[in-house]
């Protein structure tokens, strides 16, 4: 499709058909009013990437003034920082104290609106233990959650997704429910365009039970971990075993180990894509046909910020905080996720979004077996383990293949009864023969890279 004069570039179009409510009409569709805004924020979006990188902050910076204003007036934690005649621009926004998880964890209460504007729709809630196994809890209005189905059908769009295929995903069902040999079904994945329903199956799955899971459903795209796939793609190779038909598998929610789209292409034959993001904010950086990420500026602000709290240069990774600027329910304004990443240069590609030269801190280890073979180890949440006891923070590492230390940062010293407790809904999360000892700490320490882990291997 020819560019018009709203854009650099063509905006490509999706294969596949919307899906139409109304009794008798199939083609062309009268989508209903939810998939209707979806498609026209979308349209927006495919305009918007192409704009300059100052037009896009001062858009920004206009919807963030409309943000402010609201918190001050309904949201007693930013009642009291904020100031109403305050000019907002980005030396203002830089003025902000930084928000902090624990702040957030600790009194949830303070950070929601007492007056959400009733066009942004219904309230729902956002769960997220994250990887210090300590809950957050966040409000979120229809509104929030229309923001990020357009942003992901536009990650669909660039990566030239074909909705007639298959696709399949391969993540943590903490109700246990999909395990092999058939796993399940869910919904369609085209936010609004019809698609054959999702293959899934639970993450619990071993390597051996995935891949031949895999080789049954034959999808076409595939979204998973980075370090499940790494494990599929290697035993992939070493059995000289083939998907049929897998075009692409999409990661998300670690950093991509070096050379995972390389190993991905050698045992697969496919081609990869990661997303960047985090169960508060949504889909913070998606990458482009280059590879590059792209931070989603219509949705969020992103800093990458020094220790002083100083914007870092490009090529010098910093603490990153986010904005949401359409989330009118908890406003999270320098909100620090626990990730770092470093601030690149602009893209060949052409579009003004910010980029992300690279995300660090997110990799987790697989979970090794006596019998061989490895699998993704599933934790008990922050919630299920404050239920039993006033834990604030774990780490579990696995020091053999049936040897596993479990540390804990705790708010007292717990009972028998309850360290029992505790080491029983570890072993019935990971399963198999482990022998787990529990220590104490004051603190989790950061990795290398900057991130808490709540798992990692020691087993080479």
């Amino acid at each position: 499709m020819a560019a018009d004069s709203r854009t650099k570039g063509p905006t490509p179009s999706l294969p596949g058909i919307v899906e139409s409510p109304l009794a008798g009409l199939r083609w062309p569709s009268v989508p209903q009013p939810r998939t209707a805004a979806i498609l026209a924020l979308h349209e927006q979006l495919l305009q918007s990437q192409w704009w300059d990188a100052q037009r896009l902050e001062a858009l920004q910076l206009w919807q963030l003034a409309a943000l402010l204003t609201h918190a001050a007036r309904t949201v007693p934690h930013y009642r009291k920082l904020l100031r109403a005649s305050a000019q907002v621009d980005p030396a203002f926004l830089r003025t902000l104290p930084i928000l902090t998880r624990a702040q957030v964890q600790e009194a949830p209460a303070a950070l929601v609106s007492s007056a959400v504007p009733q066009g942004h729709g219904a309230m729902g809630e956002v769960r997220s233990s994250g990887s210090t196994g300590r809950p957050v809890e966040l409000k979120q209005t229809r509104l929030t959650a229309l923001f990020r189905r357009a942003l992901y059908l536009r990650e669909h769009v660039w990566q030239k997704r074909d909705f007639r295929l298959a696709a399949a995903v391969i993540r943590n069902f903490k109700d246990g429910s999909a395990m092999p040999p058939e796993g399940k079904r869910e919904g369609g994945w085209g936010y609004g365009y019809s698609t054959r329903p999702v293959a899934a199956l639970n993450i619990r799955a071993t390597v051996a039970e995935q891949l031949a899971w895999l080789d049954r459903v034959r999808p076409a795209y595939l979204a998973t971990f980075p370090t499940n796939v790494r494990e599929l793609a290697n035993e992939a190779l070493a059995r000289g075993m083939r998907l049929a038909g897998l075009r692409q598998v999409s990661t998300y929610a670690e950093t991509p180990p070096p050379g995972l789209g390389d190993l991905i292409g050698r045992a697969f034959g496919a081609a990869h894509s990661d997303i960047y993001s985090s169960e508060e904010t949504g889909p913070i950086a998606f990458q482009c046909e280059r590879g590059r990420y792209h931070v989603q500026s219509e949705n969020l602000i992103v800093e990458a910020v020094d220790e002083q709290g100083r914007p870092c240069a490009p090529g010098v990774p910093g603490r990153v905080l986010v904005t949401d600027l359409h989330n009118f329910a908890t406003p999270l304004v320098r909100y620090e996720i626990g990730d770092y990443a470093e601030p690149g240069p602009p893209c060949e590609c052409g579009r003004g979004l910010p980029v992300l030269a690279r995300v660090l801190g997110r990799t987790r280890g697989m979970l090794r077996l006596a019998g061989g073979g490895a699998r993704w180890p599933t934790l008990p949440s922050g919630d299920e383990l404050g239920r039993i006891a006033p834990v604030r923070q774990f780490q579990l590492v696995q020091k053999g293949l049936r040897e596993l230390e479990l540390l804990l940062v705790a708010a007292r010293p717990l009972a028998p009864g309850e360290e029992k407790k505790v080491r029983e809904a570890f072993l019935a999360d990971l399963g198999g023969d482990f022998e787990l000892r529990v220590a104490y700490a004051d603190a989790i320490p950061r990795s290398a890279s900057g991130k808490y882990e709540d798992f990692r291997s020691e087993v080479p």
